[in-house]
């Protein structure tokens, strides 16, 4: 996933790993994901030059780029214009403090079934990948203080908290199974819009931001588990 346009150097690193046979690809084409695409940071003459650099770095097939947003709110026409071939998001925030997680899996796909018909009904030639998350809890980072959290966590209005203080309960594996398999469905039931072999998850092991798989461990100071 790249956030901008890194140092040659990086973008270098990035094409040349392309090449290799474990790369994602579509259709035999390189995968390459852009992160807040609403935002500034990607524009039309942005996404081309990438693409320019990944040819004279080697690159014979053209990328298959995704541009990922990070609410499903923030699709609208205007990303549509930058030559990416589809579009995603990165995550899926909660809308209230201790929100349960078949809460908050219900709304997600919810909304990936309208963008789905919203991208059916729409005349481009983008796909749209679709995302199973494990909640949003971002009380770990808020805990250790992370710099770019804004709010203060002892404010007291929830709207001047980290996130405004909303957050997913605890997943559990049998409504995350479900959840797995309802956003599968999508993939496979309109493989006119989506593509059929590919569903971004967020997260496997986003633990401090709260999307995550693996349950925490107690360590020591060392490192060792206690």
């Amino acid at each position: 996933i790249l956030q901008n346009i890194q140092s040659t150097q990086t973008m270098s690193e990035l094409f040349e790993a392309m090449k290799d046979s474990c790369w994602l690809r579509v259709s035999g084409r390189p995968v390459l994901f852009l992160y807040a695409v609403k935002d500034t940071n990607w524009t039309a003459e942005q996404v081309a030059y990438v693409r320019r650099m990944a040819y004279r770095s080697g690159i014979g097939e053209s990328l298959y780029i995704i541009g990922m947003n990070t609410d499903y709110n923030d699709f609208d026409a205007k990303i549509y214009d930058r030559d990416m071939d589809a579009v995603s998001m990165y995550s899926y925030a909660s809308i209230i403090q201790g929100e349960p997680y078949s809460y908050y899996t219900s709304r997600l796909e919810s909304l990936t079934d309208a963008i789905v018909n919203a991208t059916t009904s729409e005349e481009h030639d983008h796909q749209f990948v679709p995302i199973f998350s494990l909640g949003r809890d971002g009380r770990p980072r808020i805990k250790t203080s992370v710099s770019w959290i804004e709010g203060d966590p002892n404010a007291e209005l929830d709207k001047d908290k980290p996130y405004g203080n909303k957050y997913t309960l605890e997943a559990d594996m049998e409504t995350v199974k479900s959840h797995i398999a309802n956003i599968y469905k999508v993939t496979q039931e309109h493989a006119d819009v989506t593509q059929p072999n590919l569903i971004c998850a967020y997260g496997w092991n986003e633990h401090d931001e709260g999307g995550w798989l693996c349950p925490t461990l107690n360590c020591d100071a060392n490192g060792n588990l206690s």
